[in-house]
């Protein structure tokens, strides 16, 4: 069976150090010269997250709780102009270049923000700088189960089948995740990446903080207490209520300035359909459900997956709520 890559043409694919990258959003100067990157200030906050797993809401969320709850003042602002991505330069999230080899390296756009920066990436650990894995500043790793990361993660990539040379299938995703290989798939596998973290988290300094998907969708109010005590913001009852009923689902979702994320991107220019753009650009908060992977992946696909991934998440202490 086919993997993800072998469906997608390979212009669409750079490969760093083993690991793929888009280059559709990846500006691949900055993810080569990462590891090495000695700037990263130590009132740094990164948002970090495999794709799919709740990024845009975890922004939200950590910028209101760095902003003290101000709400009012953070929703002035589109949910890219919160945070700077690492990889992806904001001429992407503008639409004002296609591919990400035609913008500024956004490590030096983010040179040019004010401390305390909010920083956001879909890097693994091993692709960070190296002061990040040391500890140097705060990281927010964002975990989600894998069987809706991947299911969601499907869900979107074939609303735009003009990227693919050939149909794209589920299993043919579960090749490039249920592997060793990390150039078969976008940012490497699931795995690699949620176990990278959680197994050097003992090296970082007490400076990393890990919010499961499930709970912001479960009990957002705890996630924001939880929260507040790691970045050292002192947020009343009252604040950390109103960050709570801001960061519902629904409420994200159909927020301008929060639900439609990718609404000014370009980086899919050829495709001339306008209708199935918007259905692209509106599908990236989905559902807001955890149990939804249920209706799309079969019980041999779940079994293949859990036959893979339990023994491994196992062995580290990782545990996930799948419902």
């Amino acid at each position: 069976m086919s993997s993800y890559y072998d469906c997608l043409d390979d212009k669409y694919r750079v490969i760093v150090d083993g690991i793929a990258y888009p280059t559709t959003y990846d500006h691949t100067d900055a993810i080569r010269q990462m590891p090495k990157y000695d700037k990263m200030r130590p009132d740094d906050v990164i948002v970090c997250s495999y794709p799919r797993s709740g990024t845009h809401l975890s922004i939200a969320l950590v910028d209101l709780v760095m902003r003290n709850g101000d709400i009012e003042a953070a929703d002035k602002i589109h949910i890219n102009q919160r945070s700077i991505w690492m990889h992806m330069s904001q001429q992407i999230w503008n639409g004002e270049v296609s591919m990400a080899a035609d913008g500024i390296n956004p490590m030096t756009e983010a040179e040019m923000w004010p401390s305390p920066r909010l920083l956001c990436s879909h890097l693994c650990l091993e692709a960070m700088p190296e002061s990040v894995r040391r500890g140097i500043c705060k990281v927010v790793v964002v975990l989600r189960n894998p069987k809706s990361v991947l299911n969601s993660k499907y869900q979107y990539e074939i609303l735009i089948p003009e990227k693919y040379q050939k149909p794209l299938t589920f299993d043919g995703y579960l090749n490039s995740h249920l592997t060793e290989a990390q150039d078969l798939v976008s940012y490497g596998t699931w795995l690699n990446h949620v176990s990278g973290w959680w197994q050097n988290r003992d090296r970082m300094n007490g400076n990393i903080h890990f919010i499961y998907y499930e709970d912001m969708i479960k009990d957002i109010t705890s996630v924001v207490t939880k929260l507040a005590k790691f970045l050292n913001k002192d947020l009343s009852e009252g604040k950390i209520k109103k960050i709570a009923e801001y960061l519902q689902f629904r409420n994200m979702k159909n927020n301008p300035k929060t639900g439609k994320a990718f609404e000014n991107m370009s980086v899919y220019a050829k495709v001339t359909d306008t209708n199935k753009l918007k259905t692209y650009h509106a599908a990236h908060m989905r559902k807001g459900a955890i149990g939804d992977w249920k209706d799309k992946i079969t019980v041999a696909q779940s079994e293949r997956i859990d036959d893979y991934l339990r023994p491994k998440l196992q062995e580290i202490g990782l545990e996930f709520q799948y419902e």
